[in-house]
């Protein structure tokens, strides 16, 4: 909202849209979904508290996440990016879970380096995060390469706005639904 009060323009920007959209069905889809499959991750795993069982929910947990992230993510641009740039790639559900954990190393080492800022260890910071980020660039560059998952064709205006009207009737179906599971406060 900051950044439409400053710049109002930016509404009409692809990246701030896509930006929103990712953002709007991690939100919306993703959250609620990780929060339902860990908590069957956690019902399947061992009946006993152990730290052996906490480890394995932890790791599952975060594997999970990282595909529902991708997963989601990738679902609600799709329409955006085939009616702005005519592409339409399957690449990001398939290699998002690894470049959500790049960017969690980069992003992570970033903050605990604002947070810890030891000169000595400027080398190492430096090392990880450029690493992480090449990483991140390479995964980018040969899913690029790879034309097998990468559908052409502009979508209209018209067909986007269906699907994303189409994605808002979902999501409030849905909330709807689970609204009615609650209990009367």
């Amino acid at each position: 909202m900051i950044i439409l009060w400053f710049s109002p323009q930016m509404l009409f920007d692809a990246g701030f849209l896509l930006s929103c959209l990712s953002v709007a069905a991690i939100v919306e889809w993703g959250a609620p979904l990780i929060f339902r499959i860990k908590t069957l991750i956690a019902r399947g795993v061992e009946p006993q508290r152990t730290a052996w069982r906490g480890v394995v929910v932890y790791v599952l947990g975060w594997i999970v996440s990282a595909v529902v992230v991708s997963i989601v993510a990738s679902l609600a641009t799709m329409p955006l990016v085939a009616h702005q740039f005519g592409l339409t790639s399957l690449w990001g559900i398939v290699s998002g879970p690894l470049v959500v954990a790049l960017c969690g190393v980069v992003v992570g080492v970033t903050l605990l380096w604002i947070i810890l800022p030891l000169g000595f260890l400027a080398p190492v910071v430096g090392c990880v995060v450029e690493s992480a980020a090449s990483a991140m660039n390479s995964v980018a560059a040969w899913c690029a390469e790879r034309e097998g998952l990468i559908f052409e064709g502009r979508i209209s205006l018209g067909l986007c706005c269906t699907l994303y009207i189409l994605y808002i009737v979902l999501t409030l179906a849905l909330w709807s639904r689970e609204r009615k599971k609650l209990p009367n406060l």
